[in-house]
């Protein structure tokens, strides 16, 4: 790690037009990694928002080596919920840099338990209803194509979200109260599914939680055999977290982000080679 003193003198260098200095000032900036936060934090004269956030543009689209190293780690979870879970918050950390960094695993033990001491019967009607038509989640309907909406910890913490985030809240918050959600990945949306008394549900999680029948929801999004489109649709983790990283490519190239649109397409081409 560098010395702390020489950060205002690196600071000093965040407008230089020089590529070897811009060059030089992210290597050495990168060099904190995660503490980069906290050594900010630490100088004698902290750096205001609008520096922060030159760092972090410098930063942006730079994926530091021991990043490299762990990001497909989730892969080595035996459970897909836990990789899920991994990969959500391999890819909040990514998107928030050393800027912020969500306690993804305890907000949704919070709303775990929150769900569990307010309601007598725990199935997958409950939590939907708990989850989406009280205002606790709900889909993004302004800024659609800001990239925090695919941030995990962003919508966790402002309740509000994408199609696909708002159904990896559901899913991973039935894993921990006991009932199994999984993914659908239709053409142009994404849902929830789940099972009660032996019949199979969809939860459209951005349209406040609305359940319908599995049979007829498929029947109205496709033609063919209501079991083949089934089948085609189910969504593993690798699917969900590929789509996840699409929403993130577009989202970003759409703001101009050229950079993180591509780190996220090589976080994609990585997983599809796996």
């Amino acid at each position: 790690m560098s010395n702390i003193e020489q950060l205002p003198y690196v600071i000093e260098l965040l407008d230089d037009s020089s590529p070897a200095i811009r060059d030089a000032v992210l290597k050495e900036l990168s060099s904190y990694g995660s503490d980069l936060s906290c050594v900010l934090d630490q100088m004698v004269s902290p750096p205001d928002s609008l520096v922060r956030q030159k760092i972090q543009d410098l930063l942006a689209g730079y994926t530091p080596s021991d990043q490299q190293k762990i990001w497909l780690g989730w892969l080595n979870e035996k459970c897909e919920y836990q990789q899920l879970e991994k990969a959500m918050i391999f890819l909040s950390e990514y998107q928030n840099g050393f800027q912020k960094k969500y306690d993804i695993s305890i907000i949704l033990s919070h709303i775990s338990d929150d769900f569990l001491s307010e309601c007598n019967d725990v199935n997958l009607f409950e939590l939907a209803h708990y989850l989406f038509q009280s205002d606790r989640m709900k889909g993004v309907s302004e800024d659609y194509y800001n990239p925090q909406n695919s941030d995990l910890g962003y919508a966790l913490t402002e309740q509000k979200g994408l199609p696909v985030t708002l159904a990896i809240i559901l899913m991973l918050v039935g894993y921990r109260v006991g009932v199994e959600i999984h993914g659908l990945n239709v053409p142009g949306h994404f849902v929830a599914s789940g099972m009660w008394k032996n019949k199979s549900y969809v939860i459209d999680c951005y349209n406040e939680g609305e359940i319908i029948s599995e049979d007829s929801f498929i029947n109205v999004h496709s033609s063919g055999s209501v079991k083949a489109n089934s089948m085609r649709f189910k969504a593993n983790t690798n699917v969900i977290v590929s789509r996840v990283l699409k929403n993130i490519s577009i989202a970003y190239e759409k703001t101009g982000d050229t950079s993180r649109s591509r780190q996220a397409v090589d976080f994609l081409k990585e997983l599809c080679q796996r």
